[in-house]
C-alpha cells in the first residue's frame, strides 16, 4: 500500500507505481483522529508525505496509528531540495526521478516490517530508553532534563497464544554480561505496578532505574509502546503450521508468515549447539555403526519429529543394564543430536514433580525426551509417571475462575536408563504392584549387555564393537568427551533436510517400516508384539532417512539391523505368542501355587480328618507335623484329585477374584487360563466355575485348576 495526503496525489501515485495500491483518507492533516484505518490492519504501507512540515508531521502521526494496529508502516524518506509543499500530482522536480522515487518506496516498505513505536516523549538508543518530553511545562519553561529509566533493549515483536489472547511485548537486550536474552512480558502484568515484570526483567540482567518517576514511565513506556511485527506463542516445542520450534530456535521459519516462539524458558532444558557438526559425524555418530545400541539410540533422536507426521503414539524405550555397561554413554550420544551442555549432556533426570515433568515434556514435544537413571524416581510414582510422559496428557486443571484450563499436549520419544526395569521397580511398591502391559509396551524395556567379548575376556556391554580403542572403557569415554564437545547441529539439519522432500521422505518412511516389519515378524505374533515392532520400525526408519539425508556418516541398512536386533531381543523377553496380561495370569497362579500349596489348601479327601489333614499339610511344608500349631484361617481353596487330570487345586471364586486376580480382568484372566487348558471344568463348555462337593457343606462353585500348569512352559520364547 501506498498512502499518500491528498485525492489528487492519489490518482497520481496510482498511474506512476501501477504495481501499488495508492490511497488516501479524507479531510486533509487536521481529520486523521476521525478517519477508520482498520482495513490496513496487518498490511505493509509506505507513507509518502507532503515535502513541508506540516506534511511531515502528518505522515508521522499515520505512522504510528498504522504501527498501533498491526500493520507494518514506515515513512519514505524524501531527498533533500525538493519545492515546498510538492506532491506525487506535482511534476517530477530536479534530482527526483522514477526509479530513485520507486527505489525510496521500497526501502519504506522493508524498513516498515519491524518498525518499533514508542509514545511521546520517550527515546531510546545505546544508552537505553529515556523520558524526553520535547516541551516544558507552564509558562514556556524549559524542556526537563531527560530521565534515563533502563538499559536498552528492543521489541522484537508483539505476540499472542494461539487463540489470540494473551497478547505480549517480547523483548531483546542484552545483560551486563553481554549475553542475549529475551523476555516475554504479558501486557496483563502492566495492569498493577507491574513490579513483578521489573524484578524478572533485573533477573535476566537488565539494568533498569529504581525511582518512583523512572519505574512509573518505563511502565508507560511497555504499556504504550507498538511494532508490526508479530509473533505467536506456543506453550509446547515441536511442528507449529510446518515450523519446528525449539526452546532456543525454529526451523522451517522462513516458509511462515510470522514467526513461532516458545514461551517457556528455554534454559530448562539443553537444546543448544556447539562446537562442529563435522567433528560431530567423526567423533559421535560414526563410531555408533556397528553397534547396536548405538546405533538405534541415536536413531531415536531422529524419530521424534517424525512421530507426528507419521501417525505413531508416544512412547519410547528403557535402556537397562547393570553399572559400567555404557548406557549412559549411548544416551548422551543420542542427545548430542539434539543439544547438550547439561550436566550431562541433552539428558534430564527421571527425578522432577509432576508439574515440573509436564514442563520437561511440552519443551521436548515432537522430540527426544533423554532421561536418566529410572531409579531416581520413587517406586509409587514410577508408573503414572511413565504412563503419563507416554500418554501425553497433563493433569484437568481449574483456573482462579473455576472455569476448566486448556489442556497443552505432547508427543515425545522417550529414551530411559536404568539398572531396574520399570515392572521392576514397580514391584519395589509396598503392595508390590505389577505394571501392566499397556505400561511396558509405552515403555520397551531393552536389556543393553550384547554380552559381546571384548579385550580380556568381559563383556563390552552395550558395544559390539570399539573400533580399535583399547577397551571398552576407553571408548565410552571418548564418545562421552566428544558429545559434550559437539552438538546440537544434526536434529536442525536433518529437520531442513526433510521438509525440503517432504513428500519423497514419507514414502520411503512407509517403505522402510514396512520392509522392517515384514523382516521381523513371524507368524503367531500376537497383537501386543506387533504394537512393540510398530515402535521399533519408526526408529529404523528414522534412521534409514538420516542417513540417506547424509546427516549421518552410516551406510544404508545400518540402522534396520540395530533395531532388528533389540526387537528379537525384546520379544523373546516379552512373550510373542500370547498377550502379556494372558502370561501374567498363569504365572499368578503358578507362584501362588509354589508358595503356599502347603499351607492354604486343604485336602479334599473323604476319609481325612481334620487332625488327619493338618497333619499332612505340616508334613508337606517340612515333613513332619508340628502339635499345637494353628491352622492358617486364610485359606484359598482346597486340592483333591480329579479324574483324568491328577492333582487340581479347586480356588475360592472371591480369593481369586478378589485377591489374586487384583489389578487385572479377573474373568479375562480366567478366560485365558481356561484357553491354555488348565482350567478343569464339569459343567456346560462356556462355564469357568466347577462344583466341587465338600464334606460337612455339600457341593460350592470353584475355580479348578490343573496341577500340570506348575511344569508348563509358560514364557513362549522364540526368536
Amino acid at each position: 500500500m501506498l498512502v499518500v495526503e491528498g485525492e489528487k496525489a492519489a490518482d497520481a501515485a496510482q498511474k506512476r507505481f501501477p504495481e501499488l495500491v495508492a490511497i488516501t483518507w479524507p479531510g486533509g492533516s487536521n481529520a486523521l483522529g476521525k478517519v477508520d484505518l482498520a482495513p490496513l490492519a496487518g498490511r505493509m504501507v509506505a507513507i509518502w508525505p507532503d515535502a513541508d512540515e506540516p506534511g511531515r508531521k502528518a505522515g508521522e502521526s499515520l505512522r504510528r496509528m498504522l504501527v498501533q494496529l498491526g500493520a507494518g508502516a514506515a515513512t519514505v524518506r524524501l531527498p533533500e531540495g525538493l519545492p515546498k509543499g510538492w506532491d506525487l500530482a506535482d511534476e517530477w522536480p530536479s534530482g527526483l526521478t522514477p526509479a530513485v522515487a520507486q527505489a525510496a518506496i521500497d526501502a519504506a516498505l522493508r524498513g516498515g516490517r519491524s518498525e518499533t513505536v514508542a509514545p511521546r516523549g520517550f527515546r531510546g538508543d545505546s544508552g537505553g530508553w529515556w523520558w524526553a518530553p520535547e516541551i516544558g511545562g507552564k509558562d514556556g519553561d524549559a524542556p526537563p532534563p531527560p530521565l534515563w529509566l533502563c538499559g536498552p533493549f528492543q521489541l522484537a515483536a508483539l505476540a499472542r497464544d494461539e487463540d489470540g489472547l494473551d497478547w505480549s511485548l517480547v523483548l531483546d537486550f542484552r545483560d551486563m554480561d553481554g549475553r542475549a536474552k529475551r523476555e516475554i512480558i504479558g501486557r496483563a502484568e502492566l495492569a498493577g505496578d507491574a513490579t513483578d515484570v521489573r524484578r524478572r526483567l533485573m533477573g535476566a540482567g537488565l539494568a533498569i532505574a529504581t525511582g518512583r518517576t523512572a519505574r512509573e514511565r518505563l511502565q508507560a513506556l511497555l504499556g504504550m509502546m507498538a511494532t508490526s511485527e508479530r509473533a505467536r506463542l506456543v506453550s509446547s516445542a515441536g511442528w507449529k503450521s510446518g515450523v519446528y520450534v525449539m526452546p532456543h530456535r525454529s526451523v522451517g521459519a522462513a516458509a511462515a508468515t510470522e514467526s513461532v516462539i516458545f514461551r517457556g524458558r528455554s534454559g530448562g532444558t539443553y537444546h543448544a549447539e556447539a562446537g562442529s557438526y563435522d567433528e560431530w559425524r567423526r567423533l559421535v555418530a560414526a563410531p555408533m555403526a556397528g553397534n547396536a545400541v548405538g546405533a538405534f539410540a541415536m536413531a531415536a533422536a531422529f524419530a521424534g519429529p517424525l512421530m507426528r507426521d507419521l501417525g505413531a503414539e508416544g512412547g519410547g524405550f528403557h535402556l537397562r543394564g547393570g553399572s559400567s555397561t555404557a548406557k549412559t554413554t549411548v544416551l548422551t550420544a543420542a542427545g548430542s543430536v539434539c543439544g547438550g551442555g547439561g550436566p550431562i549432556g541433552f539428558l534430564q533426570t527421571w527425578r522432577n514433580t509432576d508439574n515440573a515433568l509436564e514442563a520437561v515434556a511440552l519443551a521436548h514435544n515432537d522430540g527426544l525426551l533423554a532421561l536418566d537413571e529410572l531409579r531416581a524416581l520413587s517406586p509409587e510414582a514410577a508408573g503414572a509417571a511413565a504412563y503419563a510422559l507416554a500418554t501425553g496428557a497433563t493433569k484437568g486443571r481449574l483456573r482462579a475462575d473455576a472455569e476448566l484450563r486448556s489442556r497443552p499436549s505432547w508427543r515425545v520419544m522417550i529414551l530411559s536408563t536404568g539398572e531396574l526395569s520399570l515392572s521392576d521397580l514397580i514391584r519395589l511398591t509396598r503392595s508390590k504392584d505389577k505394571a501392566y502391559a499397556g505400561q511396558e509396551l509405552r515403555l520397551i524395556d531393552i536389556g543393553v549387555d550384547m554380552e559381546v567379548p571384548g579385550p580380556g575376556g568381559k563383556t563390552m556391554g552395550a558395544w559390539h564393537t570399539i573400533h580399535g580403542a583399547e577397551s571398552p572403557a576407553a571408548f565410552s569415554d571418548a564418545i562421552k568427551a566428544a558429545s559434550s564437545k559437539h552438538y546440537g547441529h544434526a536434529l536442525p539439519l536433518f529437520i531442513e533436510r526433510y521438509i525440503s522432500r517432504l513428500p519423497e521422505m514419507r514414502a520411503a518412511a512407509a517403505e522402510l517400516q514396512a520392509a522392517f516389519l515384514a523382516d521381523v515378524l513371524v507368524e503367531g505374533d500376537h497383537g501386543q508384539a506387533r504394537r512393540g515392532a510398530q515402535r521399533f520400525a519408526l526408529v529404523a526408519a528414522a534412521g534409514e532417512l538420516a542417513a540417506l539425508l547424509d546427516v549421518v556418516p552410516w551406510g544404508q541398512g545400518e540402522a534396520m539391523r540395530g533395531a532388528a536386533i533389540l526387537f528379537r531381543r525384546w520379544a523373546a523377553a516379552f512373550g510373542r505368542d500370547s498377550i502379556r496380561e494372558d502370561r501374567e495370569a498363569l504365572l499368578r497362579v503358578r507362584a501362588f501355587i509354589e508358595r503356599f500349596e502347603g499351607s492354604r489348601f486343604r485336602w479334599l479327601k473323604d476319609d481325612v480328618g481334620e487332625a488327619e489333614s493338618y497333619a499332612i499339610e505340616a508334613a508337606e511344608r517340612d515333613g513332619k507335623p508340628r502339635e499345637g500349631e494353628a491352622r492358617s484361617l486364610d485359606v484359598a481353596g482346597y486340592k483333591g484329585t480329579h479324574e483324568g487330570r491328577g492333582l487340581v487345586y479347586h480356588f475360592n471364586p472371591e480369593f481369586m477374584r478378589g485377591d489374586l486376580f487384583a489389578g487385572m480382568d479377573a474373568s479375562a484372566a480366567l478366560k485365558a487360563i481356561k484357553e491354555a487348558g488348565f482350567l478343569v471344568s464339569n459343567g456346560e463348555s462356556g462355564r469357568l466355575t466347577n462344583k466341587v462337593s465338600i464334606p460337612g457343606v455339600g457341593k460350592r462353585n470353584f475355580y479348578s485348576i490343573a496341577a500340570s500348569i506348575m511344569e508348563a512352559d509358560l514364557h513362549g520364547e522364540h526368536a
